[in-house]
């Protein structure tokens, strides 16, 4: 039972106990001295029987008291015949009989006392027991108050014992998960509010611009080479906007947990290729080369996210780098980590924009693509965290800029 795992209950017993053998002791002390009494009056009565008879006859007297030492019964019945001619019979009532008289009132006296003296202390017991439980269950509300004010138990509500402790912990880690929950429920209030501001602010320039060209269509005076330049314009917009929206939408599906990873061992060097492929038509419009130095490398990760997440960086790098530039790029692999090493010979950023460039939608003042939104690097961050990985960027301007993703084994 949890009650024997409680220092308080044992406490209370063996008290009780205490009081109870403290009690049988001086019930049984009062008793042997009434017994002696009754002792001693049974004495007196025959020694005073055994000198009326010495007075007359002293040798007479020597047997009677031979025979009362040695409890002889024989003779009963005639001294019964004998004593109840005087009305000494069993129906005669105690009062009557002083020795046994004064030991009855004794017994009772010292019984009552004895009850009245155990039901005190049992009273006193179940008071000191009520208002230590009383006492533990203030400091127990007290701490309660105090931890949901201050956020914090106080060392002497802590170092509670037996089940009022476990009640403070029980309590603390219940307030413990409240204000969590709280927390997380304001993180993502605040987040649902910035998002919806992003992609309001981010939706505005498109927005704008396919009301402005639709406005101008229908206008029947353009040409049909017009109406193309417009119709086209209109879906780079569309695109555009398609392709925020998708993104911004991954952004908060990462920050809210709520994406399902396919994690697997695979091959970190086939995920850096696969993310190449979709990326040297653009490299050779621009005559950009990769240097490539891969290797082999096992690491636990979802392919098509990370795969992503590297074509953004690598994306970022093209944009940045000059027309016949280079981006090399190479995997290192050991015991303890796998490193991926992404860098281009491109403008390079600034020392103080270095730390701002995960964040959304931050754009360095050296960008010179007016269609970037900057969400790409910041995706590419959550990404690479929610597989287990790290990112760094080191950069110096008109020298390049080199983005480091490793991942601990």
């Amino acid at each position: 039972m949890r009650c024997f795992n409680n220092r308080g209950f044992w406490i209370g017993l063996l008290i009780g106990f205490l009081i109870m053998f403290l009690g049988i002791a001086i019930n049984i002390k009062l008793t042997d001295n009434n017994v002696r009494t009754l002792e001693k009056s049974y004495l007196d009565i025959q020694a005073n029987l055994v000198g009326i008879i010495g007075e007359k006859d002293k040798k007479y007297a020597e047997e009677v008291a031979i025979l009362l030492k040695e409890n002889d019964l024989n003779h009963k019945e005639l001294g019964y015949e004998i004593i109840d001619k005087y009305g000494y019979n069993a129906s005669l009532d105690k009062e009557f009989l002083e020795p046994i008289n004064t030991v009855y009132k004794n017994l009772i006296n010292n019984n009552i006392i004895f009850l009245i003296s155990f039901s005190f202390c049992l009273i006193l017991l179940m008071s000191i027991m009520l208002n230590y439980i009383y006492k533990k269950m203030n400091l127990l509300a007290v701490s309660m108050q105090e931890s949901l004010e201050d956020s914090l138990i106080s060392k002497k509500y802590k170092y509670l014992e037996g089940d009022y402790g476990k009640l403070v912990f029980a309590f603390d880690d219940i307030r413990k998960r409240l204000q969590q929950s709280i927390l997380n429920l304001s993180k993502e209030k605040t987040f649902l509010k910035n998002t919806l501001s992003d992609i309001s602010h981010q939706l505005k320039t498109p927005l704008a611009a396919l009301k402005m060209y639709n406005e101008i269509l229908i206008d029947e005076n353009l040409s049909n080479e017009e109406k193309s330049f417009f119709l086209q314009n209109s879906k780079t917009q569309i695109n555009r906007m398609e392709w925020l929206i998708k993104n911004l939408l991954k952004l908060a599906k990462l920050d809210t947990g709520t994406i399902a990873f396919n994690i697997r061992n695979e091959n970190l060097k086939e995920t850096i290729e696969d993310s190449l492929d979709t990326l040297y038509s653009k490299a050779r419009e621009k005559s950009i080369v990769f240097d490539l130095n891969l290797c082999s490398s096992y690491i636990n990760h979802d392919k098509e996210w990370l795969s992503e997440a590297f074509i953004n960086i690598i994306k970022n790098g093209l944009e940045h780098t000059n027309e016949n530039g280079k981006i090399e790029i190479s995997l290192i692999d050991n015991a303890m980590y796998s490193k991926v090493s992404i860098r281009d010979n491109g403008v390079g950023i600034d020392a103080e924009e270095l730390p701002k460039i995960f964040n959304r939608f931050y754009k360095s003042k050296n960008n010179k693509n007016k269609e970037s939104v900057g969400i790409g690097l910041s995706l590419s961050k959550s990404i690479i965290e929610a597989n287990g990985g790290m990112i760094e960027a080191r950069s110096e301007i008109n020298k390049g800029t080199e983005f480091i993703v490793t991942f601990i084994k």
